[in-house]
C-alpha cells in the first residue's frame, strides 16, 4: 500500500492464555470457480478439520523463520496472501475471530491479542465470506484528474476560481446543463497540481447516489476521501478535493416530495458539513472546490453552513463567447484548401518499395528511406471550411446554448456535411466541406439541454395578421426589436433600455394576440404565462415558481415572459388575507428591478383592469410603459377586417373596392377586434352551409318548426312484374314485412351490380366516364366563397361582446388610470367603514 495512513501507539497488554476459548476463521469465497474437492469452510466436521489442519501448514514455521501464527494475532485482523507463501487451491485469505471464555471481560475500546497461536487451542473454520468491499474494489478517487477539452472565453472565471483555491477558500461552482462545470473542475485541479503542488483527488458523486447506498457508506466514503487530502496536505502541503454534481448527493428539500428523502438528503448534508469543518480549517491546507447546477438545487444545509465561502455562477455564454467557443470546436478538424490540395497530392504520390513516400523522386537511389521513419504522420483527413462560413452569424441564431450545446451543434453540422457528401459523390475519398447549409440542417429541431424542460410557444402570427394599434405595434417595436436587431448599437448605448410593458385595454381587443404577435414579427422566443400556474399554498413555492420563470426565460433569452390577466397575480398588497399574492408580488419587484437585472429577458403583461395592480410594479424600470388597447375606430375597423379576410376568400362583389368593408365597419359600432373575427366566422359558416345545400348528397325536407333540414333516406321503388308468371294484384298473396325487406335488399344489390357494369364500361370507352369524375372532382373542390349576402346574415346574428354600460365604466377607469390619478395611491389596506369592501378596493 502506497500512500496510505499509518498511526502508531503503544500496544495494550496481551491477552492471557486461557482467555482464549477458540479461533474462529471465516475464509473469503474464492473469486473464480475452482475444482471439486476439498473447499476450506466445509459443512461437515471432516472438511472443517481437514481445513484447520492445512491452515496450520500454510503459516506455520518454514526454514527456521516463524510463521504468522507464532507471531502476534489480534481479534479481527486478516491473514492474506504474500511472497513466498504457497497456498493451495481455493484458499485466498480469511478473517481471524477470537472466542473468549465465559469468565474473560473484553475490552472494546482497545485491540485483543496475544503472541503467538498455541496448538492446544482449536480453530474453527465458518462457511465462506465475500472478500470486503476495500479490499477487493480501490476507493474511487482520481488522484490526478485529466483535462482535454476547450476552455474559451473564461479567463477571469478561471483567474478567479484559482486565486480563492490558492488562498485556501472553499468554492462552490454553479451553472446549467452542458455549461462545463466539470471540465474547468478537472482543469482547475490539473493547474493547481501543476503550478502550486497540490494534492488532487476528484471525486463524482453520481456513485454514490443510489437508493441502495447507505449513509454509513456515504459517511465512510466522504471520510476517506477528506482523510486521504488531510494527508496528502502533510507538511505545509495543501490539497484540494473536488466534488463534482454535489447537488446530486444532497438536493434541495421541497414540500411536495414523497418519501423519506428529505431526511436523507438532510442526513447526508450534516454529515458533509461536520467533515469539512473537520478536515477544511485554517491550518489544514484542504480546499473544496464543489459543482452543481444552482445554489437552490443544493439542500440548504450545506448553503447555510458554511462549508463554501464562495459561490461563483457559470453563466450562459453571449454572442462573442458563442463564436470562439464554435470556432475552436470546428477548427480541431479543419483544414484550408491548400492543406486538403497537399494531403491530396502526398495521398496520391506512389510509394516506395519500402512503402515510404519520399519528396524527392532521386530519393530512391540511396536505399531505404530513412527520413520517411522519422517524419512525423500526416494529418488525416478533415473538414474543409467554406469561405462564407460565419460563425458571428451562425452563433447569432444560438441564443441559450451552452457550450456542450454548442458542441454537439458542431457534431450535427459534420453528419450532415458527410451525409451531403455522400449523396453527392459516393466514391469521394477526399475531405468534406463544412458549409453553412450544414449548419441549417443541424439547428433544424434540436432543442439545446437548458430549453429542453422550458415550455416555449412558437408563434406563427405577425402583425400583418393584426389590424389597427398602429401605435401601441411601433412601441413594442421600438422595445423589443430594435435591441435585439440592432444589438452593437444599443450595446454602446449608456442609458438603460426598456424591458417591461403593460398592455392594457378592453376585453377582446386583441393585447394576448399582440403579444404573441410581437415574439414571432421580433424573432424572440415566448414564454406565455397564466395567474393560476405560479400560485401555490405551500410557503414558498410560489415564489421558486417565480424564480424558476425568469432563470427559464434568461436561458432562452432573448426572450419575452408574457403574463396574461396579471391583475390576478399582482394585485395590491395588502387585500389577500393569505398573503400568497403579497409574497408573489415582492419576488415580482426583486426579479423585474433587482440588483442583477435583466438582461435579453422582456416582460410583457395584460389585464383590463390595470387599477388593480400594485403601484410598485408600474413604476419606470419594471413596467416602464402602459400601452392602451382602445375600441377600435372605423379606420381601424376597416383594417381589421381587412387582416381577417386575407385568411378567407371572398367574391368579385367584396374585392373589387373597399365599399362594402367601409359599409361593414359602420354596421359594426361599438364591435372589438375578437366581435369582428366572429363575423367573419359566422359569415364563413354560412357559406359552407350553402356549398352544402348545393352540393350535398342529402335530400332536404320540412321540419317541424318550417326550417329547411336535411335527412338521409332509403331508396324506394315500385316493383312490376311482367309475363305469364305475372299474377294480378287481387290475385296475390300477402307478404309479410320481413320477407319484403329480404326481396327489396336482393334487388338492391342486382341494381348496384349494373351500377358497377355501367361505370366499368364507361372506363373502358374512356371519355364519358372522363367528364363525369372532372364534374364529380370539380364538385368536391369547389373553393367555399364569402358573399355580401353571407356577410349580412352573418350580422344579423352577431351581436357586441362588450354592453354601453361596461364600456363606460371601463373607459372611467382607463382615464383615471392615466390622467385622473395622483401621485399618492392606495396602499391597499382594506376599508374600515360599516359594510365597506375589505378587498379589491
Amino acid at each position: 500500500m502506497v500512500g496510505g495512513i499509518v498511526k502508531l501507539q503503544a500496544a495494550s497488554q496481551q491477552l492471557p492464555k486461557t482467555a482464549v476459548q477458540s479461533i474462529k476463521v471465516f475464509p473469503f469465497a474464492p473469486s473464480a470457480k475452482t475444482v471439486e474437492g476439498l473447499r476450506f469452510g466445509g459443512e461437515s466436521k471432516a472438511e472443517k478439520e481437514e481445513s484447520a489442519k492445512r491452515f496450520r501448514q500454510i503459516y506455520a514455521a518454514t526454514r527456521g523463520t516463524d510463521g504468522l501464527l507464532q507471531g502476534p494475532l489480534t481479534d479481527g485482523s486478516i491473514v492474506g496472501l504474500y511472497d513466498g507463501l504457497d497456498p493451495p487451491q481455493g484458499w485466498e485469505g480469511g478473517i481471524i475471530k477470537f472466542t473468549f471464555g465465559g469468565d474473560f471481560q473484553e475490552n472494546k475500546d482497545t485491540a485483543n491479542w496475544l503472541l503467538g497461536l498455541d496448538t492446544k487451542i482449536p480453530i474453527d473454520f465458518q462457511p465462506p465470506t465475500p472478500r470486503p468491499s476495500w479490499l477487493t474494489e480501490t476507493d474511487g478517487f482520481e488522484r490526478q484528474p485529466t483535462h482535454d477539452s476547450l476552455l474559451v472565453g473564461i479567463d477571469s472565471l478561471l483567474d478567479n476560481l484559482q486565486s480563492n483555491l490558492v488562498h485556501l477558500s472553499s468554492v462552490l461552482l454553479t451553472g446549467g446543463m452542458g455549461s462545463g462545470k466539470s471540465s474547468i473542475a478537472r482543469y482547475l485541479a490539473q493547474k493547481l497540481r501543476q503550478d502550486s503542488l497540490f494534492h488532487t483527488l476528484y471525486y463524482p458523486c453520481r456513485k454514490l447516489v443510489n437508493d441502495e447506498t447507505r449513509i454509513s457508506t456515504i459517511k465512510e466514503t466522504l471520510n476517506r476521501l477528506f482523510a486521504t487530502a488531510s494527508w496528502g496536505a502533510r507538511l505545509n502541503g495543501k490539497a484540494v478535493v473536488v466534488l463534482d454534481d454535489l447537488d446530486k448527493l444532497c438536493p434541495v428539500e421541497t414540500e411536495l416530495q414523497v418519501g423519506n428523502d428529505n431526511g436523507r438528503s438532510r442526513q447526508v448534508g450534516e454529515i458533509l458539513c461536520s467533515i469539512v469543518r473537520q478536515y477544511c480549517t485554517r491550518d489544514s491546507g484542504v480546499v473544496l472546490l464543489a459543482t452543481a447546477e444552482g445554489k437552490e438545487s443544493i439542500n440548504g444545509v450545506v448553503v447555510s453552513g458554511h462549508v463554501v465561502r464562495e459561490i461563483v455562477e457559470l453563466k450562459a455564454p453571449d454572442k462573442e463567447s458563442r463564436r470562439r467557443v464554435m470556432e475552436s470546436i470546428v477548427m480541431q478538424d479543419a483544414m484550408t484548401a491548400d492543406e486538403a490540395q497537399a494531403q491530396f497530392s502526398d495521398e496520391s504520390r506512389p510509394q516506395t518499395a519500402d512503402g515510404s513516400m519520399t519528396e524527392d523522386s532521386g530519393a530512391w537511389m540511396d536505399g531505404a528511406s530513412h527520413a520517411s521513419k522519422e517524419s512525423h504522420p500526416a494529418k488525416t483527413s478533415g473538414f474543409i471550411l467554406d469561405p462564407d462560413l460565419d460563425f458571428l452569424d451562425i452563433s447569432g441564431s444560438t441564443d441559450g446554448y451552452m457550450p456542450g450545446d454548442i458542441n454537439v451543434l458542431v457534431s450535427r453540422a459534420r453528419n450532415e456535411a458527410i451525409i451531403r457528401a455522400i449523396a453527392e459523390s459516393p466514391d469521394s475519398t477526399g475531405a468534406v466541406h463544412l458549409a453553412r447549409a450544414d449548419f441549417d440542417k443541424a439547428l433544424k429541431g434540436f432543442t439545446p439541454a437548458s430549453l429542453r424542460n422550458v415550455s416555449l410557444q412558437s408563434s406563427s402570427t405577425s402583425f400583418k395578421s393584426i389590424g389597427g394599434l398602429q401605435e401601441t405595434r411601433q412601441v413594442l417595436l421600438e422595445t423589443l426589436q430594435y435591441p435585439t436587431k440592432y444589438a452593437p448599437i444599443f450595446a454602446q448605448c449608456p442609458l438603460r433600455l426598456r424591458s417591461g410593458l403593460l398592455l392594457y385595454g378592453y376585453p377582446g381587443c386583441g393585447k394576448t394576440l399582440l403579444a404573441s404577435a410581437v415574439a414571432g414579427e421580433c424573432g424572440l422566443n415566448f414564454i406565455s404565462v397564466k395567474g393560476p400556474e405560479i400560485l401555490n399554498k405551500y410557503i414558498g413555492a410560489s415564489e421558486k415558481s417565480v424564480r424558476d420563470l425568469f432563470d427559464r426565460a434568461q436561458a432562452a433569452k432573448p426572450c419575452v415572459l408574457f403574463f396574461d390577466e396579471f391583475d390576478s397575480i399582482a394585485p395590491k398588497r395588502g387585500h389577500d388575507s393569505t398573503g400568497v399574492t403579497d409574497r408573489v408580488v415582492n419576488q415580482l419587484l426583486t426579479q423585474m428591478d433587482g440588483a442583477e437585472g435583466l438582461s435579453g429577458v422582456y416582460v410583457l403583461a395584460a389585464t383590463s383592469r390595470p387599477d388593480l395592480i400594485d403601484p410598485a410594479l408600474l413604476r419606470p424600470g419594471r413596467l416602464d410603459k402602459s400601452l392602451l388597447c382602445d375600441m377600435p375606430s372605423l379606420e381601424d375597423r376597416v383594417d381589421i377586417i381587412k387582416a381577417l379576410f386575407q385568411k378567407v376568400r371572398l367574391s368579385d362583389e367584396l374585392t373589387e373596392s373597399n365599399g362594402p368593408l367601409t359599409d361593414i365597419a359602420r354596421r359594426t359600432e361599438g364591435f372589438s377586434g375578437a366581435d369582428l373575427q366572429a363575423l367573419v366566422s359566422n359569415a364563413q359558416l354560412e357559406a359552407i352551409h350553402d356549398v352544402l345545400d348545393v352540393d350535398g348528397p342529402t335530400v332536404t325536407s320540412k321540419r317541424p318548426n318550417g326550417t329547411n333540414g336535411k335527412s338521409n333516406t332509403t331508396p324506394s321503388f315500385v316493383q312490376f312484374r311482367y309475363g305469364k308468371d305475372a299474377k294480378p294484384l287481387t290475385e296475390a298473396t300477402p307478404k309479410s314485412k320481413s320477407t319484403a325487406l329480404v326481396e327489396n335488399a336482393s334487388i338492391l344489390a342486382k341494381l348496384e351490380e349494373i351500377k358497377i357494369a355501367r361505370k366499368k364500361s364507361k372506363q373502358i370507352h374512356g371519355a364519358p366516364a372522363a367528364n363525369t369524375d372532372a364534374k364529380a372532382q370539380s364538385s368536391d373542390q369547389r373553393e367555399v366563397v364569402i358573399e355580401w349576402g353571407h356577410l349580412i346574415k352573418a350580422l344579423d346574428s352577431t351581436r357586441a361582446s362588450i354592453s354601453s354600460e361596461e364600456k363606460t365604466r371601463l373607459q372611467r377607469i382607463y382615464t383615471e388610470f392615466v390622467v385622473g390619478r395622483s401621485g399618492q395611491m392606495k396602499d391597499g389596506q382594506g376599508s374600515m367603514e360599516i359594510g365597506g369592501r375589505s378587498s379589491l378596493m
